[in-house]
């Protein structure tokens, strides 16, 4: 299997929804901190930690050449030692709470928007070419620009939409002709009014045969259009780097009423948000090669639309009326999904909007308000229960020097677009995922799905410092070098002061926290690459907690109070884990800090076409050929697997088939 399957970096943690009511895993107001509550523990755990891959933990003094940025440990000052900021490890411990105990999502920002996704190729047959026009009372329409057919000509499509493509060769049914982008480039042709102009063409092939400009004299056998200037001729403007030889230019030779429909405000928001989307799609490529409308100098100009803009527009039929549904670019082939990814979070999950709605992970370690909503007076932030002290090194010479610098393989951005594997339909048994095969309109967020769950990133298992596969060869704006590194098998100390918490928070606490054989949390940077990888162990020798009566005790004989023994501490924690064991939540955290180590070589990397394939194109082939159609239907639509280290929960590697006796070289170009 190690050729032939892999393991993807981040997985999810599942979250079903919550219990809101239930004593301990639902939601309720936290104690104060005035005083200490009767039936509480407090005072200090000791833990232990061990760094079972080497660790990156950069300072923030970094060297920066072309935008690459090469950097060092974060040290003590003055001395050798490294330094792991509390903070850190107070995020790590407290996300692994909320996984065993489904808790709220602590922060959900910057998710309300809808996502865009690249549009099914099946869809540019319904790309219908629009321009934005004004009614007679002055309310903005859509004027869908037919070309030389009729609105009766076209075809609808089983889901209601208008569809224009009668087979054979696209370009000679396409409803926009053709013209050579020398010839707009020589008229200096702009948007809008400034696109206007007279053209002849061959009906046959679709192409202009002369072009003149709106105000030039013309006869009978010309026709008035409108071009979309997209670049320069042989630019690579809107084209992914590819050079471009043509631009469309929208006509309509028919006057049907029922071609022009009213323009919502729905609509002109759905044009912003795909302007939107793409701009942080292309935020990292460079102002030449990214769509017109994207560019620095353009977006601002283009993010409203305006009268005689071009547009493609997505029309469906219903009854005797046509309503448009969306509207696209001409050549930004995007789509949004239908719902925003916090339209499918569950309410019991969304976080807390005020002091009666905390989870246990707001009551255990604190809470402020995100600004989303009003909250409450005096209740914009709460204080938890632990507090950590500063990281001890315990091992002498634990930053490994690497001469020159090691160079980071390129890390990929967060896909959240891709539904398919961050969102999925909640079975039987509670997990969420899509069927594969699942068609790539019905893999959406959309009403009735929900999220795959909290991601992780679960540990390789071992790890090789002489493999190519964490290395780069090359520097650049998106990756970095490191010039060191906490060695592997370092071991640290940190301090967890707790006040009044329950018998239950501890056990929920300990259980976050201890690993067993094998098991590990992730800390610092470099995770998807295998970096990161630390055990952690109570100290119970020098721990000390105490519970409020024996407190209060040791006050009134001035003595030491009583303290609660590991056996106590380990009941507490297996009472917990008695109370979440079967649920889904808890199953898929043991399996995320169990990791991907195996014995049959089955690799962690990001889809690729096989094993040996390292580029970043590789990783695009393969999300292709996973959504690739034939004859309608998806070939492969491989979800992702359930965290597990057994084959089952791999992906294979995809490469799309060879194909045979093409003599036909079909269409060249989307639209």
């Amino acid at each position: 299997m190690a050729n032939t399957h892999f393991f993807n970096p981040y997985n999810f943690v599942s979250t079903p929804p919550r219990g809101t009511s239930d004593d301990f895993l639902g939601d309720g107001a936290p104690r104060g901190h005035s005083k200490l509550e009767d039936d509480a523990i407090s005072g200090t755990l000791v833990v232990r930690m061990k760094a079972e891959t080497p660790l990156i933990v950069p300072s923030s003094d970094v060297k920066t050449s072309n935008g690459h940025k090469t950097k060092r440990t974060r040290t003590k000052k003055g001395e050798p030692t490294p330094l792991i900021p509390p903070s850190s490890i107070k995020g790590m411990i407290r996300s692994s709470y909320e996984m065993v105990t489904n808790s709220r999502y602590a922060v959900f920002t910057g998710h309300d928007e809808r996502l865009g996704m690249r549009e099914a190729t099946g869809d540019a047959l319904l790309a219908i070419p629009a321009m934005i026009d004004e009614s007679l009372s002055g309310e903005p329409i859509l004027r869908l620009m037919l070309g030389n057919k009729k609105l009766d000509d076209l075809a609808i499509n089983k889901d209601g939409y208008l569809t224009w493509a009668t087979g054979g060769n696209w370009d000679k049914c396409s409803l926009a002709v053709r013209v050579n982008m020398v010839e707009v480039a020589a008229r200096n042709l702009g948007r809008g009014m400034f696109g206007m102009v007279w053209f002849r063409y061959d009906p046959e092939t679709m192409k202009v045969i002369e072009i003149r400009k709106i105000n030039d004299d013309v006869d009978s056998t010309f026709r008035q259009g409108y071009v979309h200037a997209t670049g320069i001729p042989g630019s690579t403007n809107g084209s992914s780097g590819l050079k471009k030889g043509n631009e469309r230019i929208f006509f309509f030779e028919g006057n049907d009423p029922r071609c022009e429909i009213a323009l919502s405000e729905d609509i002109s928001k759905y044009w912003k948000d795909v302007l939107r989307d793409s701009s942080n799609v292309n935020e990292k490529i460079e102002d030449k090669y990214r769509p017109l409308y994207v560019q620095d100098q353009q977006i601002d100009e283009w993010r409203d639309l305006k009268r005689f803009d071009t547009c493609y527009a997505r029309v469906k039929k219903t009854g005797d009326a046509y309503r448009v549904e969306l509207v696209q670019p001409v050549h930004i082939g995007r789509e949004l999904h239908p719902l925003a990814p916090s339209a499918v979070l569950d309410t019991t999950l969304q976080p807390a909007t005020n002091f009666s709605s905390f989870s246990p992970a707001e009551r255990m370690f604190g809470w402020v308000t995100d600004g989303r909503t009003e909250a409450p007076r005096n209740q914009s932030a709460y204080a938890g229960h632990v507090r950590f002290d500063p990281v001890i090194s315990l091992s002498a010479e634990s930053i490994q020097q690497l001469g020159a610098g090691e160079t980071l393989a390129i890390l990929n951005s967060p896909k959240p677009s891709m539904a398919r594997f961050y969102a999925g339909v909640r079975d039987q048994l509670g997990e969420v995922s899509f069927k594969k095969g699942t068609p790539k309109k019905a893999a959406l967020y959309t009403k009735g799905t929900t999220l795959r769950g909290r991601k992780v990133y679960p540990h390789h298992g071992a790890f090789d410092p002489e493999s190519s596969s964490w290395k780069s060869r090359t520097k650049s704006k998106t990756n970095q070098t490191i010039l060191d590194w906490i060695r592997a098998g370092s071991e640290f100390e940190f301090t967890i002061h707790v006040r009044n918490i329950s018998s239950l928070e501890l056990g929920a606490l300990i259980t976050s926290i201890e690993t067993k054989e094998g098991e590990c949390h992730r800390l610092g940077g470099g995770r998807p690459l295998g970096f990161g990888a630390v055990s952690l162990a109570i100290d119970y020798e020098k721990s000390h907690l105490s519970s409020t009566d024996s407190q209060v005790k040791s006050w009134e004989s001035l003595g030491m109070p009583d303290g609660i023994q590991k056996q106590e501490c380990e009941s507490y924690a297996a009472q917990f884990v008695e109370r979440v064991k079967d649920a889904s939540f808890f199953k898929t955290f043991k399996a995320y800090i169990k990791g991907y180590a195996n014995d049959q070589g089955i690799a962690v990397t990001y889809p690729r076409t096989s094993a040996d394939s390292l580029d970043s194109e590789s990783i695009l082939k393969w999300f292709q050929e996973n959504e690739r159609l034939e004859r309608g239907n998806v070939i492969n639509g491989y979800p992702l697997p359930q965290i597990g280290a057994t084959v089952k929960n791999a992906l294979p590697y995809l490469r799309r088939p060879q194909q045979q006796n093409r003599n036909s070289p079909g269409h060249q170009g989307r639209r």
